[in-house]
């Protein structure tokens, strides 16, 4: 058997091995809607979305961008027109999707989110976060702007987990001749410290390839030898 066949056949017999995600790109909500699988971020996969408008004015999804957010905290933007504008005009969205661990680590502790919005005279925008991190209420984040109060961030503190569902509730109001602007929010996840230390699938691949490799070739000579 030669050294190749030894490499692949390794590779199949190790669990937990298998191809890696395509890298999350830049598009839109209706994209990721109809991805077949995950994609990545960093140390991160992101999968599973859902989304439901409500109203005649709700935002489609092929209206909203999702962008990848890269660096020491890896996530998503979305953006759209969630704009409303004259009398009373309302615009809710909801939107979910998972997030995993590539290792299988416990180790997503931490949630941010930032909204970049505006309003002026009674409008008001609102975005309810609640995250599934295992606990029995899972964890919330809101993040809001009217003339009552302004918060554009917020964190929360998770149950380590290895795959969290994130659900999002979009509400943007005009109010009496008012208007109501979100232009974006960044969703962020962190990991424990030292994880990004850890060996993603297709490092411990190359690894156990080269080890395998190295096997097959003495294997080999050893026996041209004889």
């Amino acid at each position: 058997m030669n050294a190749a066949k030894l490499v692949l056949l390794g590779a199949l017999a190790v669990p937990g091995i298998t191809i890696a995600a395509p890298v999350c790109s830049t598009g839109t909500l209706q994209d990721y809607l109809a991805q077949a699988g995950p994609c990545e971020i960093g140390d991160k996969t992101f999968f599973d979305f859902a989304y439901v408008g409500i109203g005649p004015i709700a935002v489609a999804p092929d209206d909203i961008t999702v962008t990848p957010i890269f660096g020491t905290n890896v996530g998503l933007r979305f953006s759209g027109p969630f704009d409303v504008s004259g009398i009373d005009l309302v615009s809710e969205t909801f939107f979910a999707f998972r997030v995993a661990t590539i290792s299988g680590l416990p180790t997503i502790v931490k949630a941010f989110q930032h909204i970049d919005a505006s309003f002026t005279g009674l409008g008001a925008v609102s975005v309810d976060e609640r995250i599934d991190d295992g606990t029995l209420l899972g964890k919330s984040m809101n993040g809001r702007t009217s003339i009552l109060s302004t918060q554009l961030d917020d964190s929360a503190v998770l149950n380590a987990s290895s795959q969290i569902r994130v659900t999002k509730d979009i509400f943007v109001l005009s109010g009496a001749l008012g208007s109501a602007s979100l232009r974006s929010i960044d969703q962020t996840f962190q990991q424990t410290p030292g994880s990004s230390e850890v060996p993603e699938p297709s490092t411990i691949f190359l690894g156990l390839a080269g080890c395998l490799f190295l096997a097959g070739v003495r294997y080999r000579q050893s026996h041209c030898q004889d």
